[in-house]
């Protein structure tokens, strides 16, 4: 799965290496996100505030192979067409597609490597007005994250953790978006 990934967001794959001790160090250390020289990652747009570095991560790893899956499937999205609702809702771009990917990938990896915390597979959904609908429901909280066609825009979310509280706005996915999964998972 980790090179239909790959192939789908448009980069090479090659086998995992054996990794030494500094990208260990690098992959878990408070530069977990960036890539450096010593290590030749595909180049992938920055999804956090490190504007000019590359994310490490663009898939998942195996433990995360039931949320690599959901991202896989979510790929029959890119076949609806203009008017597939019959209410006139647009089809969905790759580019839009690959940003939701990315959210995910970023912050699933981010959880997993840093808190060994397990992002569960969210429902990845048609919305309105052409946004893709990233939802998560557990038996204790709710989120719905919308990301608009438009990727200027920032993405929408709104939250419920069933009598505790709630959130919504929007979130900006050029700036730090960890701080909502942590919302997700019960962490502050």
């Amino acid at each position: 799965m980790r090179k239909e990934i790959a192939q789908l967001l448009g980069h090479s794959y090659s086998a995992p290496k054996k990794l030494d001790e500094t990208w260990k160090h690098e992959r878990l250390g408070a530069q977990a996100f960036l890539r450096t020289d010593a290590w030749k990652a595909s180049s992938v747009p920055a999804v956090g505030p490190w504007k000019d570095y590359t994310l490490l991560w663009f898939t998942f790893p195996a433990e995360l192979s039931e949320l690599e899956a959901c991202v896989l499937n979510s790929r029959s999205l890119l076949e609806l067409e203009d008017d597939w609702d019959g209410e006139g809702s647009p089809g969905y771009t790759e580019d839009h597609w690959k940003r939701v990917v990315r959210f995910l990938s970023d912050n699933a990896n981010w959880l997993f490597f840093r808190l060994n915390e397990r992002l569960k597979s969210p429902e990845i959904l048609p919305g309105p007005n052409g946004s893709l609908d990233v939802h998560w429901k557990y038996s204790d909280v709710e989120l719905l994250l919308s990301v608009p066609r438009d990727l200027s825009l920032p993405a929408t979310f709104y939250g419920d953790n069933f009598n505790r509280d709630t959130i919504k706005g929007s979130i900006d996915f050029s700036r730090e978006t960890s701080w909502l999964m942590l919302w997700l998972m019960g962490r502050k």
